[in-house]
């Protein structure tokens, strides 16, 4: 019926640069800027949780915004849920 071409399909492979460069929410940019606010280079979980204010939903929303930070790297877990900010985060709090 079709014959299978033997011809494999070059993928591009898309680069991105090192910088943070995307549209970051506003809950993002006050969980990143937490750490200016307190003048702090580590900050509790509790601190960070400022960001949300005292709505419980907005207070997961940023433990939900804190665990894509780590996982993007820009934060660092630094144990006993204190969080700072990695060489990464500082470039994107500047930038935010």
């Amino acid at each position: 019926m079709f014959a299978l071409s033997s011809r494999k399909w070059a993928r591009r492979k898309q680069k991105t640069p090192d910088k943070v460069v995307s549209i970051v929410d506003e809950l993002t940019k006050q969980v990143l800027r937490s750490f200016a606010v307190w003048r702090k280079d580590i900050l509790d979980l509790h601190e960070l949780f400022e960001a949300g204010g005292n709505d419980s939903e907005a207070r997961t929303a940023v433990f939900d915004t804190v665990e894509r930070l780590v996982s993007e790297g820009l934060l660092a877990e630094e144990g006993n849920d204190f969080y700072s900010l990695t060489e990464k985060g500082k470039e994107a709090a500047r930038t935010e």
